[in-house]
């Protein structure tokens, strides 16, 4: 699937929803995926390097609340990766003006 979405148009506005609270292991260890089938040999960090840099204009929004953040290391993690939001009205604000930008 991630080699289909490399086929898009880098212009592509590239939205993640999600909590990004995992076990560390789902995250950085190569097969570290939560399905049991599903081995590529490369870890998810990987995967979502791959995605931010074939889609420059990304975000992660984030259910969490912000203030709780920094008590997730994977939270942390992704965030190095993607702007991160939260998702609220005021971090979707935020999320598309970031989109928006050239």
């Amino acid at each position: 699937m991630l080699d289909n979405l490399a086929r898009f148009d880098p212009e592509t506005r590239f939205i993640i929803v999600g909590d990004a609270s995992m076990a560390p292991y789902e995250l950085m260890s190569a097969d570290g995926s939560i399905y049991a089938f599903d081995r590529s040999g490369r870890a998810s960090i990987e995967r979502l390097r791959l995605i931010a840099a074939t889609f420059p204009h990304s975000v992660w929004l984030n259910p969490i609340p912000k203030k709780d953040w920094q008590y997730t290391r994977t939270i942390s993690l992704i965030g190095t990766i993607f702007p991160m939001y939260e998702l609220s009205l005021d971090g979707l604000e935020e999320a598309v003006a970031f989109l928006m930008r050239r």
